[in-house]
């Protein structure tokens, strides 16, 4: 499966829990980030890091105000690509599939 179709799997997670409009704000405001912080985005892309620090590293950047529950969905996506450390591609395949899913 293409990270694209993780990220499908990631909106119909959302789907599911009732969650589209707020994972779609947390997924954009941690794209954000990743675009205006470096350093954020190379702790993210590293492989260096576990999915637990780099949830630990999103958590401590947005002082403590992402939603757990849309993290968790996001790395357990993420936990289960075939190729590891694949965030960054994913939050865009995300956002990506979010705007052609509702015609922006």
């Amino acid at each position: 499966m293409s990270i694209r179709g993780y990220a499908r799997n990631l909106m119909e997670l959302a789907n599911q829990e009732n969650m589209v409009e707020s994972c779609y704000s947390e997924i954009k405001a941690i794209n954000d980030e990743l675009n205006n912080n470096p350093e954020l985005a190379r702790h993210m892309a590293s492989s260096d890091y576990s999915s637990e620090d780099k949830k630990r590293k999103l958590q401590e950047v947005f002082n403590n105000e992402l939603d757990n529950s849309i993290l968790h969905g996001l790395f357990l996506v993420i936990d289960n690509l075939p190729r590891k450390h694949m965030e960054i591609e994913l939050i865009h395949d995300f956002l990506d599939y979010y705007y052609q899913s509702r015609g922006i």
